[in-house]
């Protein structure tokens, strides 16, 4: 039996609370992970992060495994996660990962 997801979580994150990711990870320590990347910026309300295009879709913001950034922190470099060679191309997919309790906002 799973342990109860936490009170401050919303419906639809505790219906995803007794889950792993696509690497067997539990849905409490990717949550522990995840409230990590907000330790230390408690103004913000979303932090930044990027992935290369080899990297699949996310299904829900705890799963995210790439590096990540708070809007106040200095610029970091990311990458080169790859080279294209000859006409081949090179993707990468930005993301907005919003803290728990923050609501529809200016970014």
């Amino acid at each position: 039996m799973a342990a109860k997801a936490p009170d401050y979580l919303p419906d639809a994150e505790k219906g995803i609370a007794d889950t792993v990711d696509s690497w067997g990870l539990a849905f409490s320590d990717a949550l522990v992970r995840y409230e990590a990347r907000f330790e230390g910026h408690d103004d913000a309300n979303f932090v930044m992060g990027m992935n290369h295009g080899l990297v699949k879709i996310l299904r829900n913001k705890y799963w995210y495994r790439g590096p990540s950034r708070a809007p106040e922190q200095p610029e970091q470099r990311v990458g080169p996660f790859l080279a294209a060679a000859g006409a081949e191309r090179v993707g990468y997919d930005e993301l907005v990962l919003h803290i728990r309790e923050s609501t529809r906002g200016r970014f």
